[in-house]
This record gives C-alpha cells, structure tokens and sequence, in this order.
C-alpha cells in the first residue's frame, strides 16, 4: 500500500514538473520582450527542477542518492536566480530604447542619452527598429507600433 502511495506521489510530482517547463517553453515563445521571457524562463525553471527532484526524493529509497538530490535543489535554487539577475542586468543596461523609457518615467528632463551609450548601438538592435522584430519593448501604454502610427485603438 505505501509502494502505491510512493508511486501515486511521485507521478503527481513528475507531472507538475512537466507542466512547469511547458509552461515555460509556452511563455519563451509567447512572449515579445526579452526580461518578459526570462521571467517565463526563470519561474519555469526553478520550480520545474524542484517538483523533478522531489518526486525523484521520493522515489529512491534512502542514504546518499537523497543527500544528492537535496544536495542539487539547494545549488540550483541559489544559481538560477542569480544567473537570471545578471543577465537581466546586462539587457537592461544595453538597451537604449529601455533606459529612455525609464528616464522619461522617473521625470528627468534630457532623455537624451551620453554619447558613448548612442555609439555603442549594435547591430541587432538598429536591424530590429528596421523590421520591427527583436527585443524592443513597446510602449508604456501597452500599444504595439500599429496603434502608435494610426492613433489611440480602442
């Protein structure tokens, strides 16, 4: 009877898991703003890994192989966030078109940018203002390009 209940549990887990990363995998391709997708990433990825790991705990039988797998949720709970933060960092302070938004927000009154941040524009980002694809984020209304060019939609 506890074999079946180890079982029962063990599943449940394993498919919470497999809902996490397809859930995660859904919102990499759904969403358009890359902070937007490592969110997605992030979320998916940590709690996915645990709800794995622990149905995994669950299904050994004891000694070193769940001092392993405890063991691995505890690294991957302290790496992942921090991975994500630094690479969140790294796209907000490279995005141009991000930090003049934030400028405008806050109230400062240049929205221009310091020369060295204008000339260090890569070529990604002026081919993604040219087809209107890639990473930039839309306006802080919520409107895509279609409503700023034709006025307010409602």
């Amino acid at each position: 009877m506890i074999a079946w209940i180890r079982f029962g549990l063990t599943a449940v887990l394993l498919l919470g898991g497999i809902l996490a990363f397809a859930a995660a995998m859904l919102g990499n391709y759904r969403f358009g703003y890359v902070l937007n997708r490592m969110h997605a990433a992030g979320i998916g990825d940590s709690l996915g890994m645990l709800l794995v790991i622990l149905s995994l705990m669950i299904s050994v039988s004891g000694g070193m192989d769940l001092l392993k797998l405890a063991a691995l949720i505890v690294f991957l709970w302290c790496t992942s966030p921090v991975n994500s933060h630094f690479l969140a960092r790294i796209e907000m302070e490279g995005d141009t078109e991000y930090l003049k938004h934030i400028r405008r927000i806050c109230g400062e009154k240049s929205t221009e940018l310091p020369a060295e941040t204008k000339d260090g524009d890569d070529v990604k980002k002026e081919n993604a203002k040219e087809t209107g694809t890639g990473h930039l984020p839309k306006n802080h209304s919520g409107k895509g390009k279609q409503a700023r060019k034709k006025g307010k939609r409602r």
